[in-house]
């Protein structure tokens, strides 16, 4: 929802019949955030937005999303499993706040894909990443 003071950026025209030339066209305003081109855009500044109450609570996995966010996609690296959990738990948290599910998690690492299991993480059963050497993390979030 547009704050009403917001509204005015969101303005558009309207005519019902467009090819009559002495019918001027009614002005609306959006309520809410129009999606579409810029959709990416306002997507990455929400999140950037949302993040930044977290930083004092979650530094480092705030600095972790800020660092690998692309579009709807989480994917970054972490050099241990205990620190991979952590940032996937409170990842999990911060975006659940935002009534934003994070699901799909893929790992090369067993030991992570374990731990995700115990905790209820939502995997997917088809990793990609099973040669590389970094423990690999990835996600996908629905809004």
């Amino acid at each position: 929802m547009l704050n009403e003071e917001d509204r005015d950026v969101t303005k558009f025209l309207f005519s019902n019949d467009p090819s009559d030339e002495s019918q001027l066209p009614s002005v609306y305003r959006f309520t809410r955030v129009l999606f579409g081109i810029s959709s990416p855009f306002l997507l990455s500044t929400t999140i950037k937005h949302h993040l930044k109450k977290y930083l004092e609570k979650y530094t480092d996995t705030v600095n972790f999303l800020n660092e690998n966010i692309y579009v709807d996609d989480i994917i970054g690296s972490q050099p241990f499993v205990n620190q991979a959990l952590t940032i996937t738990l409170e990842a999990t948290k911060i975006f659940e706040d935002a009534s934003i599910s994070l699901h799909k998690w893929q790992t090369n690492s067993k030991s992570l894909h374990k731990a995700w299991q115990n905790k209820g993480v939502i995997l997917d059963e088809n990793p990609h990443f099973e040669t590389l050497k970094k423990i690999i993390c990835r996600t996908k979030f629905w809004v």
